[in-house]
């Protein structure tokens, strides 16, 4: 019992660093779209999409991203 204890406040200390460093689940599905744009703007020949799922009027699920640079492909 004393090993689960530890390990379960070692596991949190661990997400509280990685929600500090990188941000909360929500606000990294909110900085998505915009991160895929600048990888699409900043990259000639590459083709960008996602899909996520709308829900409860106002809440969405990110389903997939998907990228490809076209350029390299035909070299």
């Amino acid at each position: 019992m004393g090993m689960d204890s530890l390990y379960y406040k070692a596991w949190m200390t661990k997400q509280k660093i990685l929600e500090k460093l990188f941000g909360t689940y929500e606000e990294s599905f909110q900085n998505l779209p915009r991160t895929l744009l600048v990888i699409r703007d900043l990259n000639l020949g590459i083709i960008v999409t996602w899909d996520h799922k709308i829900f409860d009027g106002n809440k969405a699920i990110f389903e997939k991203a998907f990228w490809i640079w076209f350029l390299n492909l035909l070299r």
